[in-house]
């Protein structure tokens, strides 16, 4: 990181925020977190460190590959007659797919919109703190090479517009060749990237939804839908009602 930009800072409001990002370029990207995990890795490099006994594994690169291959296999099999007009050819469109209902792939999801990005650090009834994660980097790659084995430094990668969700949501992933290794030993390792942490004290979480809710970012925005719909109304109720009791 250049050695005059702020990589950290604990955020009380939307504002201190906003004006925390501005100090980067207008290609950064968010990652909002309401768990804060003790790795940034995609989630089937998280479910790959549960469920694995690394140090029992005589190959582990082609055990990862195995078990990533299996689960998208499955998903396959059994969302086949739901993926209307993407053929299951296609695996990176079938992967972005799965990726948007929570399949545990490489993808790691970022957005373009700092607001959506503190949307998704503060939803959640969870009693703790919240992180949002602030990348960028030159590098982008296309749709062929998601699964490239050259990929030995952090790319962005814009999926293709197949759900309405990537649009409300500004989406974007990075990719990278060892989805099992923390995204911040890839940092560490390169060039030309920026990275930064946002922290979220739970103390401010409420305050700061409804900041973002006058704002017009809320579940009916971000999730262009039922589910977005019923998000919204619970969240709206729970809010009207916790007030009428103090």
């Amino acid at each position: 990181m250049t050695s005059n930009l702020k990589d950290s800072i604990h955020a009380q409001s939307v504002a201190e925020i906003i004006e925390f990002i501005s100090q980067f370029p207008e290609t950064a990207i968010f990652r909002g977190e309401n768990n804060i995990y003790d790795t940034l890795k995609p989630k089937v490099g998280r479910l790959f460190d549960n469920y694995c006994n690394k140090s029992a594994l005589q190959n582990f690169e082609s055990s990862f590959e195995s078990f990533e291959t299996s689960i998208i296999d499955d998903f396959v099999r059994y969302c086949e007659p739901y993926l209307e007009n993407v053929s299951v050819e296609d695996e990176v469109k079938v992967l972005t797919i799965g990726q948007h209902y929570g399949l545990p792939t490489r993808l790691l999801d970022w957005t373009e919109n700092i607001l959506v990005a503190i949307y998704f650090a503060i939803e959640g009834n969870n009693e703790s703190d919240r992180r949002i994660y602030i990348y960028d980097t030159k590098r982008i790659i296309g749709i062929e090479e998601v699964f490239s084995d050259k990929l030995t430094l952090i790319h962005k990668y814009y999926p293709p517009i197949i759900h309405k969700r990537i649009i409300s949501q500004s989406s974007l992933f990075t990719v990278y060749r060892y989805p099992y290794i923390d995204m911040r030993e890839h940092v560490k390792d390169g060039k030309d990237q920026i990275f930064a942490e946002i922290q979220i004290p739970y103390k401010n979480v409420v305050g700061i939804r409804g900041e973002l809710s006058k704002l017009g970012i809320n579940g009916k925005s971000i999730w262009p839908d039922i589910d977005g719909v019923v998000k919204y109304i619970e969240w709206f109720f729970s809010e009207k009602y916790t007030e009428l009791k103090q």
